[in-house]
């Protein structure tokens, strides 16, 4: 986010499953974005209010199961960054290529299949399947893939198979610079 936050269009940003708010505060401080925290548990959400207050940011935490309502965020900027950890929702995915603006990034780590024998998420709806991201946010979308990794994420003290992915939606030609 940080290589990247400058060079955004400016919009909205959304941290899906954003728990107690680390990563929604840390997009505040790297983007000009109005940044969004969206979670499904409203302790996790306070948790992050007072992170983002004591870090001096805004970011305006959204009680919402996603599952169930999509990302239900205010209409007014177009979006231009969706972060998501540790969480996974493919309807999520099969709107961004509509939702997201042109040049608007989309970073996602999770779990892969694999790490159903050591440690949770135990349902294969919530892992993915190796290649799975580039078939859903790749170029056939219309988007260009920035990063593409294997590694591990660390899930109740065991450290299992992960996916670390971003890709840029086409359309907006960026600076360099």
């Amino acid at each position: 986010v940080q290589s990247v936050g400058s060079q955004l269009p400016t919009g909205a940003a959304v941290d899906v499953g954003c728990g107690s708010g680390r990563d929604a505060v840390y997009i505040a401080q790297q983007t000009r974005s109005t940044t969004y925290g969206i979670d499904n548990h409203r302790a996790a959400l306070e948790r992050g209010k007072a992170l983002a207050r004591t870090c001096g940011v805004d970011v305006r935490f959204l009680h919402s199961d996603i599952r169930k309502a999509g990302l239900a965020i205010p209409p007014e900027d177009p979006l231009v960054l969706v972060h998501g950890c540790r969480f996974l929702h493919r309807q999520l995915f099969e709107t961004l290529p509509e939702a997201l603006a042109p040049g608007g990034i989309v970073v996602w780590s999770t779990f892969l299949e694999g790490c159903e024998e050591l440690a949770p998420p135990f349902r294969a709806s919530r892992r993915l399947e190796k290649g799975e991201m580039r078939s859903l946010l790749g170029g056939a979308q219309g988007f260009d893939v920035l990063h593409d990794e294997e590694g591990e994420l660390l899930t109740r003290g065991v450290w299992v198979p992960a996916q670390f992915y971003a890709a840029r939606k086409r359309g907006l030609e960026l600076d360099p610079g």
